[in-house]
């Protein structure tokens, strides 16, 4: 009989250690913006973010800038909109948010597996170079176990526009499909991330067409 109790005490205290566990180190105890979100996207004006600002216009070429700003709402939203175009990650998802930290971009994200409920963690730097953005892998976790740079590439796929370089940790965003626009800059600084774009139009190249 006291054997029986004694194993009764221990399989609850096993039981009660691995709930804690599991609410302490992976239950999503932040609230993000859930998938299921009604969001107001005006393409308008957002196309007018990227509308250029400064004309400068010679003989030789027509040179346009633009100075853009994505605070980390935008941000969200965005890339709420862009899982929900994949029916795969959109399965996996709960609620994204996108937080700035300093010069970081942090990613949360609820996910599900299985119908579990955890939650993960990435966080990137992001930079201009080459025409290219790239955000540089600085770390991530699901719940309070890291997750390597290997793993979280493995699961993204190249594209015209996204580049693995798994060599440097880096996530490319290629923009060398839209002729013509140069990415001068990127700055992280109050809760926003601003691009600097121009584009140069050279009128003898055109002739020369």
């Amino acid at each position: 009989m006291k054997k029986s109790i004694k194993i009764l005490i221990v399989i609850i205290s096993l039981f009660f250690s691995l709930a804690a566990l599991y609410y302490f180190g992976f239950y999503p105890n932040t609230k993000l913006k859930p998938m299921d979100s009604t969001i107001e996207f005006n393409e308008k004006d957002f196309v007018d973010k990227f509308l250029p600002k400064d004309f400068k216009l010679n003989l030789s070429e027509l040179s346009l800038k633009s100075h853009t700003t994505l605070n980390d709402e935008e941000l969200t939203d965005l890339c709420i909109l862009a899982a929900k175009k994949d029916s795969n990650l959109n399965n996996y998802l709960d609620g994204l948010k996108i937080e700035i930290d300093g010069d970081s971009l942090i990613l949360n994200a609820n996910v599900k597996y299985n119908k579990i409920p955890f939650r993960t963690k990435f966080v990137f730097k992001p930079y201009a170079e080459n025409n290219t953005i790239i955000l540089k892998y600085q770390k991530g976790s699901i719940g309070f176990i890291p997750v390597s740079s290997e793993k979280i590439f493995s699961a993204i796929e190249d594209t015209d526009f996204i580049q693995v370089d798994k060599a440097n940790d880096n996530i490319i965003l290629n923009f060398s499909a839209i002729k013509y626009l140069d990415i001068k800059d990127l700055s992280v600084a109050d809760n926003s991330i601003t691009i600097d774009f121009e584009a140069t139009l050279k009128f003898w190249d055109l002739i020369k067409k």
